[in-house]
């Protein structure tokens, strides 16, 4: 037979005693049945299952068999009531260590090289805030410091003849018994009980001790002061100072109100603007503007970080399942008045991945002061082909650099908008890699002549210039599409812009070629230039030809969309009207929100660029300044000095885009023509030919007014040794004369050919032949 285990309730007796089954077993019996408990209360909790608890075991022993739990007095029958010991009431939930999920080691400051930089850069402009604004406040810190430490010196001459006249503990009492008339026995006996206690505290060995230490250290210091200074004694006085200070700092903290804390310098308040935001106000304003539902959050990744100039914040978001990027790049405006800022103020990218996302905002309009450009203060060498040239910056204070290497550039705007600004960063910029030879055709002059220095071809409003300009860099195309298909190259690479420098070929006012503008310019010239710019458009940047093109009356018809199609970096700024930001960005743009006739009139420069692998984002021009300063012309010399050095200023190099525009007109426009105003003139002048060279020969011989030959080839030898000047080893003197006097003709009439001029050597009496400096400049024209 079975026992039976009844319900405590059913048992069949109704006083129950409890007995504790655990003192029957062994300490290794107790321990595996704690153990076994252990894991059992684990496994529950692991399955869902109720940890173990505390229950009552009720026995009803046999009839005829005496229960082996029963103690030895326990009557037969009598029901056994057992509590089963858990080993804890709710087991917590655990995991193996080995199945743990891994804990960050480092703070999230140390996660990665972006957040330690934006934590270092947050501490440092931190602490330099912190400096700055402590640092103005010093004048007043240290005011503040002397009536504290003269309060520490008052209290502590008060402190210390209070104790040593004994007035603080018999002054109340005395006080009172001079106002209890006829009292006068008792006060008496204060005064007198006061005057013993003062006598002997006066005798006390601590009030000598202390009165002789501190007029010791009194005494020392004025003797080290006008024997050796004031600045020897200044380390003691400081220790008074410092010593009194804290006195009088307790005594203003003593009379604070209660909960207040007394301080010496000013409580810098919070810069609620510049703070970040925290993630439960971004989760709540994406709510709001219907990007997240009520039940969805977002969870913030890394660290807040400061922008490279600490004007904004940006923040790093992962969305939930469902959201992506672009939903909330849709959401600027209403994101931007939650959080009570204009639009511009706020910029939301794509961060990698399509679930998270770059939200940056700051409470400043971060395009209101123009920013100067780093190429006013640096003038060293650029690599326009793989680093590009500092040409704006966006929201976020980045500066844009804009390679030089296989893409066109169209800039449009109203007048007045900051299209020159834009040319003029673009020119300079360029300026700086003497691998890139500039070609400027100046719409409206005079306004470009200020780079003329450094252009390989610069020349005002000229049409039929501007048609010859373009063939000439289609010819080059071909010429170059021979070569690489001899070379067995595909595209223009950077290893070979020494033999195939890039042609940056900019064109101001487009509309005066290509729409509006000039009443007079023949239809049939119109549309040469328009065929040979769209040809460079399609074929050039494959070759390094590349175009820049800026035009104020943007339209579909000044700027065609076969040009505009292939431009990659296209730069609108300020238009008149939605027409105009489209001719420029591309068909819907402005109903997109890129709503460049809306930017002010002020905020030249300003507008949006679409940078080829950037995409369209806001940016204002930087500053080179040449009218309230120097700057220009400082950027512009660091570039021609560059160039001169290497040997790739106008005239010192062979130009066969000159050499065509010599031979379809007979003029040159190296360096901007004449007086580098854009006026082409006769070719030997500012040439790189032997004219150039002869006159550079006479400069360095002091100019005078002859030179001959055999001196001149000397110079000319000493300026390039390779060019076979010099006399030959066994070469008599005569015959090296006759060979200088015969290469001299041949070059004269190579330079001068087709301008009507003639150039020939002379013997004056007594002298060998050679030429003399007037009739050198009568050749040059000058």
């Amino acid at each position: 037979m079975s026992e039976q285990i009844p319900a405590p309730q059913d048992s069949a007796t109704g006083d129950a005693r409890v007995v504790d089954f655990t003192k029957r077993l062994s300490p290794e019996a107790l321990a595996r049945l704690q153990a076994d408990m252990q894991h059992a209360a684990i496994a529950g909790s692991a399955h869902g299952r109720a940890a173990a608890g505390i229950g009552t075991l009720t026995v009803e022993p046999a009839e005829d068999d005496d229960s082996v739990y029963a103690d030895d007095d326990q009557e037969q029958g009598e029901a056994l009531t057992g509590t089963v010991l858990p080993a804890q009431d709710q087991a917590p939930e655990r995991t193996a260590w080995r199945h743990q999920p891994y804990r960050p080691v480092l703070p999230e400051a140390f996660a990665s090289r972006a957040h330690f930089a934006a934590a270092a850069v947050d501490t440092y402009e931190t602490a330099k805030n912190l400096g700055a604004y402590h640092g103005v406040r010093l004048p007043k810190y240290v005011w503040r410091a002397t009536l504290t430490a003269g309060l520490g010196g008052w209290v502590a001459l008060c402190d210390a003849y209070g104790y040593l006249t004994a007035t603080a503990e018999y002054r109340d009492a005395i006080h009172a018994a001079k106002r209890i008339k006829g009292n006068g026995s008792e006060l008496a006996e204060l005064r007198a009980e006061r005057k013993a206690v003062a006598k002997a505290r006066r005798r006390e060995v601590r009030t000598v001790a202390a009165a002789l230490g501190l007029g010791t250290y009194v005494g020392l210091t004025l003797y080290v002061a006008l024997a050796y200074g004031l600045l020897a004694a200044s380390p003691a006085a400081l220790l008074a100072y410092g010593t009194l200070l804290v006195l009088g700092r307790w005594e203003r903290q003593r009379n604070a109100p209660e909960g207040e804390v007394w301080q010496l310098t000013d409580v810098q308040p919070l810069n609620a603007p510049e703070r970040p935001l925290d993630l439960a106000r971004v989760t709540e304003i994406l709510r709001i503007v219907g990007v997240l539902k009520a039940e969805q959050t977002v969870e913030m990744v890394g660290l807040p970080m400061r922008d490279h100039v600490g004007q904004g914040i940006e923040l790093t978001l992962k969305l939930p399942e469902g959201v992506t990027a672009k939903t909330v790049m849709g959401k600027a405006e209403p994101i931007a008045g939650a959080l009570g800022i204009d639009t511009e103020w706020i910029d939301i990218r794509k961060a990698g991945t399509v679930n998270k996302v770059s939200l940056w905002h700051t409470k400043a309009d971060p395009f209101e002061a123009p920013r100067r450009s780093p190429l006013v203060s640096y003038l060293g060498p650029l690599n326009a082909w793989r680093d590009g040239v500092p040409l704006a910056f966006n929201k976020r204070g980045k500066i844009i650099y804009v390679p030089i290497r296989d893409s066109h550039t169209l800039i449009g705007g109203a007048t007045r908008s900051g299209k020159g600004m834009g040319i003029r960063n673009l020119v300079v910029g360029a300026g700086r890699d003497v691998r890139i030879n500039i070609r400027l055709a100046d719409g409206k002059p005079p306004e470009h002549g200020q780079y003329s220095k450094i252009a390989a071809t610069m020349f005002n409003r000229n049409p039929e210039r501007l048609l010859y300009l373009l063939e000439a860099e289609v010819a080059e195309i071909k010429r170059r599409e021979r070569e690489f298909m001899q070379a067995r190259r595909i595209v223009l690479a950077e290893d070979m812009l020494h033999e195939f420098p890039v042609e940056l070929v900019g064109v101001d006012e487009l509309q005066t070629y290509t729409g509006v503008g000039d009443g007079d310019l023949d239809d049939d010239l119109r549309e040469a230039i328009l065929s040979a710019m769209v040809l460079i458009a399609a074929q050039g940047a494959q070759f390094g030809v590349l175009m820049f093109l800026a035009t104020q009356y943007p339209s579909v018809k000044t700027v065609p969309e076969v040009i505009r199609s292939q431009c990659a970096n296209c730069w609108c700024m300020r238009t008149s009207n939605y027409k105009g930001t489209n001719s420029i960005l591309g068909d819907g743009m402005s109903g997109a929100g890129y709503k460049a006739e809306e930017i002010s009139k002020d905020a030249r420069g300003l507008g949006y660029l679409d940078m080829e692998g950037v995409g369209i984002q806001q940016a204002r021009s930087m500053l080179i300044d040449g009218e309230k300063s120097d700057d220009l012309r400082v950027a512009i010399d660091a570039g021609y000095n560059l160039r001169g050095e290497a040997g790739r200023l106008p005239g010192q190099f062979e130009d066969p885009i000159e050499d065509y525009l010599i031979k379809k007109t007979g003029r040159t426009s190296a360096a901007g023509g004449t007086a580098g105003m854009g006026l082409p003139m006769l070719p030997a002048v500012g040439s790189r030919g032997i004219l150039a060279q002869i006159r550079k020969a006479f400069e360095k011989a002091g100019n005078p007014p002859f030179l001959p030959s055999v001196k001149i080839a000397e110079i000319l030898h000493a300026m390039d040794p390779a060019a076979g000047w010099a006399q030959q080893d066994g070469e008599a003197d005569r015959t090296w004369a006759t060979r200088i006097g015969t290469r001299l003709a041949a070059e004269f009439k190579k330079d001068l050919n087709g301008t009507g001029r003639t150039l020939a050597s002379s013997k004056p009496d007594g002298q060998a032949r050679g030429i003399t400096l007037t009739d050198l400049l009568a050749a040059i024209g000058a």
